[in-house]
């Protein structure tokens, strides 16, 4: 039974490694090809600045929209689309506890642009733990997810080869685990999306309510 969901697993992995692999090349190659003098633009005109203003201490989240919206006004087509995207809806969120995980999106975004943009402009830059750590959190996890899921297909892999039963064992509970990883991992992901839908919905109902008093 393990042998036979092993090759499936084999079947199917090579597919979802390419596709997430294609992701993530489709988003760096993206990046790559910007013109640097428009990148220059974008890093001193609006990354910067507003990652200043982000960067005070206790600095409301309605006052970083008001002193933002500027750069956002005048250098629009300088600015990455996930960093529009994510300003639009914090400006238009009005409930507190979601305008609060918007804005750590935005906060987030922010400052990995930052990173990129000042790598490519030939500053200096810290090191790819400290650029994993800032990462967007969809991206951490879409990272996480294709190495756990190398690390299955890879171990599936030996496991079809190698003869020493000691080694086939190994590599099944090595298998197992990172199955194991993906699954949570997966979970995790619906569990987030469905909270913050249920969020969504909790604030658009009370909004409702609140006008037909």
């Amino acid at each position: 039974m393990s042998e036979q969901f092993i090759d499936f697993f084999m079947t199917i992995t090579p597919t979802i490694l390419t596709s997430v692999t294609g992701f993530l090349l489709g988003k760096y190659n993206y990046f790559q090809n910007r013109p640097l003098d428009k990148m220059e633009i974008a890093y001193d005109r609006v990354y910067y600045p507003i990652e200043r203003i982000i960067g005070e201490k206790s600095i409301k989240i309605s006052t970083v929209i008001d002193r933002t919206k500027i750069y956002f006004l005048k250098y629009e087509k300088y600015i990455d689309k996930s960093t529009l995207m994510v300003y639009k809806q914090l400006c238009k969120c009005k409930d507190e506890e979601e305008q609060q995980s918007i804005y750590d999106s935005f906060r987030n975004n922010i400052h990995n642009e930052c990173i990129f943009l000042r790598k490519k402009l030939g500053y200096l830059q810290p090191g790819y733990l400290q650029i994993y750590l800032y990462l967007p959190t969809d991206i951490k996890k879409v990272m996480r997810l294709l190495l756990e899921f190398s690390i299955c297909y890879f171990s599936a892999c030996v496991f079809s080869v190698v003869k020493i039963d000691n080694i086939k064992m190994v590599c099944l509970v090595v298998f197992a685990v990172s199955l194991c990883a993906v699954l949570v991992e997966v979970i995790y992901i619906i569990i987030g999306k469905i909270i913050t839908f249920i969020k969504q919905k909790v604030a658009k109902t009370k909004k409702s309510i609140w006008k037909t008093r």
